[in-house]
């Protein structure tokens, strides 16, 4: 049986059913709340009922965004595989170890850092691995999604991370470090170390 990989439309498919599925409660509110109003106009709290309806609708929407554009760098050099803030780099034997903090309001997407990642485990976290470059990243949080175990290219989408998390990505201390502890990192973009 052949695998059949998925391309980047399919994808963002899969991510806007979640999408959908969560918002599915604000838009069912907002229609018992606003036919509601016909039906027994003596029931003023509906309308509040509507709004509470909108604010979750409008909440689903800004947690689940994704970035569309898809940036091919083939220079080798790693990029960080979630959106979010660097908290910390440390230095351990070897190695430099970088913790990448994630916020509620994000952007969703994981993204692969370089051409030969491999998913090592996919538990509650997803763990990759880069055997050539010595280059391992974790990455947990409230939900982690899988999408694609083998996407092959740099900056592709492989999964989603839904709520607060974080990346402890891991590289050796050959490579020249490219972030400072309080920088913003883009999914897919940011460059990590310079090789």
């Amino acid at each position: 049986m052949r695998q059949t990989l998925e391309t980047p439309t399919e994808i963002l498919l899969k991510v806007a059913k979640y999408k959908h599925q969560a918002a599915l409660p604000g838009f069912i509110i907002i229609a018992i709340s606003f036919f509601g109003i016909d039906i027994f106009s003596e029931l003023y709290f509906l309308k509040y009922l509507s709004l509470i309806g909108l604010f979750w609708f409008i909440f689903i929407m800004a947690i689940y965004r994704i970035n569309k554009i898809i940036v091919i760098n083939n220079d080798g050099n790693p990029v960080a595989p979630i959106d979010g803030k660097v908290v910390a780099i440390t230095e351990i034997n070897d190695n430099i170890v970088v913790k990448i903090k994630r916020s509620l309001f994000e952007r969703i997407d994981i993204r692969q850092s370089l051409s030969e990642d491999f998913v090592v485990t996919n538990n509650q976290n997803i763990c990759v691995e880069n055997g050539t470059k010595n280059i391992t990243y974790c990455i947990n949080g409230w939900k982690t999604i899988l999408i694609r175990n083998t996407p092959k290219i740099k900056s592709n989408i492989m999964g989603v991370i839904i709520g607060n998390g974080n990346c402890v990505y891991t590289f050796p201390k050959s490579f020249k470090k490219a972030i400072n502890i309080g920088d913003k990192t883009s999914a897919g973009e940011t460059i990590i170390a310079y090789v």
